[in-house]
């Protein structure tokens, strides 16, 4: 199983963090909003260092609370969309990651999202860029993924298909039932976190965790879980990178060496 890591976990000289990243034998990196969202010669410095060092960018996340609103949110929505999709094809990344407002607003609707969404798709098929929803549990829009399945084929694009993230299972947001029900070709990336905590007991937890709580894969207490959920669509076909995505703060306090060395001891089959 090939492992794509996440931009967010290193901070510093992207010059010593690539050198770094070949010395390591890491391939392929998931971008955050803020480097999708960098100014021209920001985008022109991450594509000489990927040339350079040979590193794939694998997503870029970015497109948050996106769809459903009118008027001039639509239209900053619109161009943000636009802004994304042409930054990722400059950077060859195939895989653009969106989410659903979390909101509920009476302005918004489900009809509204889903055609903000197939023009999203339609906007990104001619640069060849994959669009993946990713699930929130707390958007009252898309907040499963068997709300999401009836999202994809509403949408019904080649290029659209999902976010999948082990962290909505191990917290018991969704049920493992469901990975047989996924179509494995609408699949696009496969979010792997891991967490501290054995019972997540409110929404409002669930958030906190999420956001500042992720832990890498056997980091936790459910590394057996998220192999199996691996091993379960690697079986089914999935064959794009598996993407190590964590926020904890203490790995914010390691060095980068230390925290690659303990990226690089993960296995996930």
């Amino acid at each position: 199983m090939r492992l794509s890591i996440s931009a967010n976990l290193f901070n510093g000289n992207l010059e010593h963090i690539f050198t770094l990243f070949t010395e390591y034998g890491i391939t392929h990196v998931d971008l955050t909003h803020t480097d999708v969202k960098a100014d021209a010669r920001s985008l022109e410095n991450l594509v000489d260092l990927s040339t350079r060092y040979n590193i794939s960018f694998n997503s870029a996340s970015g497109l948050r609370e996106y769809g459903g609103n009118t008027n001039h949110i639509h239209e900053y929505d619109t161009e943000m969309a636009r802004t994304y999709i042409r930054a990722s094809k400059r950077l060859n990344c195939k895989t653009l990651v969106v989410t659903a407002p979390t909101i509920r607003s009476k302005d918004i609707d489900q009809k509204k999202i889903i055609n903000d969404l197939r023009i999203l798709a339609n906007m990104a098929l001619p640069y060849n860029i994959n669009i993946a929803l990713k699930v929130l549990p707390w958007s009252p829009y898309i907040g499963s993924y068997e709300a999401a399945q009836d999202i994809i084929a509403a949408v019904n694009s080649p290029n659209f298909g999902l976010a999948l993230d082990t962290f909505l299972f191990i917290c018991d947001a969704e049920n493992l039932d469901v990975l047989e029900t996924l179509p494995v070709d609408k699949i696009f990336i496969v979010q792997c976190s891991d967490l501290a905590v054995t019972l997540i007991d409110s929404l409002e937890e669930l958030i906190d965790a999420d956001r500042s709580k992720r832990l890498l894969p056997g980091d936790g207490y459910f590394h057996d879980d998220i192999k199996h959920i691996c091993n379960t669509l690697t079986s089914k076909g999935y064959h794009s990178p598996f993407s190590v995505y964590a926020n904890g703060n203490s790995y914010h306090d390691m060095s980068h060496e230390a925290l690659l060395q303990r990226i690089c001891q993960i296995s996930l089959a």
